[in-house]
């Protein structure tokens, strides 16, 4: 009787699966742990391998054309339900579609629920391709991109004395005088969104893109870069 209840409980929260996946703690609709619905309550989902692909597909299916990538987070609470070995070709709508396993806590008893909810491998989903817009410097000499209409610092991170050329170089400017990096207080009303990349010899804002910070450290906000470039040029 238990096994067909296990059963029946699992065909049900897959149903629940497709119809209420959301992305929850994340600065805004287009980033965010991955969360599905089951029984009216939110859960984390969990994937060790998921790529890309199982990435792009999640996001088609909540309704965004573009995906940056997917990366590991902090668990935000206990940990229900995971789907393990996710694995996707790139054609499917919904990631129930894609190869993969679907497990519950309940069935690895609450030992096995602990040491899943403690790891870093909860699935973090950014559903944006985070297009460098424009590049400028504010009347301090902040660094500032332009990414999804809004205004960025830049954070220190892969920032380099070739990068600081490149900017001068993009701005208009011969190459840099110095560059330097501060760190955002409590009150600061300074946003990073990652690292500016550019290409050797770079000239044009084509030729750089904006790396997340995300995409290198655990999605939580205790590792949110804190540091911010100021860039002098000449």
């Amino acid at each position: 009787m238990m096994r067909c209840y296990l059963s029946l409980l699992w065909m049900f929260s897959v149903f629940l699966l497709v119809e209420a996946l959301q992305l929850v703690d994340g600065p805004s609709p287009l980033e965010g742990r991955l969360e599905a619905g089951l029984f009216g309550q939110l859960q984390a989902v969990y994937g060790r391998t998921f790529d890309e692909k199982a990435a792009n597909v999640t996001c088609t299916s909540l309704g965004y054309p573009h995906v940056g990538f997917a990366t590991r987070a902090h668990p935000g609470k206990n940990l229900h339900y995971y789907k393990q070995n996710i694995v996707c070709q790139g054609h499917e709508k919904y990631i129930e579609e894609c190869q993969g396993e679907l497990k519950y806590c309940v069935e690895q008893r609450y030992y096995h629920c602990t040491i899943m909810s403690n790891s870093l491998t909860h699935v973090a989903l950014f559903c944006s391709d985070y297009t460098l817009e424009n590049i400028s410097l504010s009347a301090t000499g902040v660094i500032q991109v332009g990414v999804n209409g809004q205004i960025w610092a830049v954070c220190d991170a892969y920032f380099t004395p070739e990068t600081a050329n490149s900017v001068c170089t993009v701005l208009g400017f011969h190459g840099t005088e110095s560059f330097d990096v501060k760190t955002t207080g409590d009150n600061s009303v300074i946003e990073i969104l990652g690292s500016i990349i550019c290409k050797p010899n770079a000239t044009s804002v084509i030729d750089c893109h904006i790396k997340h910070q995300f995409s290198y450290r655990p999605y939580d906000s205790s590792a949110e870069c804190r540091n911010y470039v100021l860039l002098t040029c000449n």
